[in-house]
């Protein structure tokens, strides 16, 4: 699969992600969302590249920041500093994400499936109760 491939499946990702607080779509559509990226790691997780950590993340960065970028749009007009805030929260969720690829690659399919679940979760929980929220 080529390169512009699997930055298309991220930007999917984000894009379906968004669609979970679109008026206009349905939101079942977020409840799949995760699906080409988990493609995209699979396909990186078939290589035998020391960096695939580094790949990992960065295909994911681009498409939560692309999540974010949709459902903040807003914070832009608020104040110029809003802006970072799609690259920091898109590097917390790229960070979980290619922990996830890590887990899996050294532990299993089922591990790493448990890891993104709870890791996930427990993110958004701290995410909630944190003062930097946004």
């Amino acid at each position: 699969m080529k390169t512009y491939h699997k930055w298309l499946l991220s930007a999917a990702t984000g894009f379906l992600l968004y669609s979970g607080w679109s008026t206009w779509l349905p939101f079942p559509l977020m409840l799949v969302a995760l699906v080409p990226l988990l493609f995209v790691e699979e396909l990186i997780s078939k290589t035998v590249d020391k960096r695939s950590f580094y790949a990992v993340f960065s295909y994911a960065w681009f498409g939560f920041i692309f999540w974010n970028m949709l459902s903040i749009w807003w914070g832009s007009i608020a104040t110029v500093s809003a802006l970072a805030v799609p690259f920091i929260n898109g590097a917390f969720l790229a960070f979980i994400f290619a922990c996830y690829h890590l887990v899996k690659k050294r532990l299993g399919v089922s591990y790493g499936r448990m890891f993104l679940l709870v890791a996930w979760l427990a993110f958004e929980y701290v995410h909630h109760f944190w003062e930097w929220q946004f």
